[in-house]
């Protein structure tokens, strides 16, 4: 199989997170290696695979992984580090 990407998109609330982790299981099953990630700050990833899910893939069990991203809290404050060249958070 080749490799591809499926992005879920939507309002706050309607599923995005539980329809991506039962999407994972169902391609991790099927024998896809597959990598769900979320951007959610509020973890429900981890909630809905019921593990701690960190900054890096965690194995969740056969051919799944799964990672949960901090996004950038504000792109102007992004900009600001990047222009005085000090760290990242």
């Amino acid at each position: 199989m080749l490799p591809r990407t499926i992005l879920y998109t939507g309002k706050g609330g309607v599923g995005k997170t539980s329809v991506a982790a039962a999407t994972a299981r169902r391609c991790a099953a099927a024998g896809a290696r597959t990598l769900v990630i979320s951007t959610d700050p509020a973890h429900s990833l981890a909630d809905a695979l019921q593990l701690v899910v960190g900054g890096e893939p965690t194995a969740v069990g056969g051919r799944l992984w799964a990672q949960q991203v901090r996004p950038r809290t504000s792109s102007s404050a992004t900009g600001a580090r990047c222009r005085t060249g000090s760290g990242t958070s």
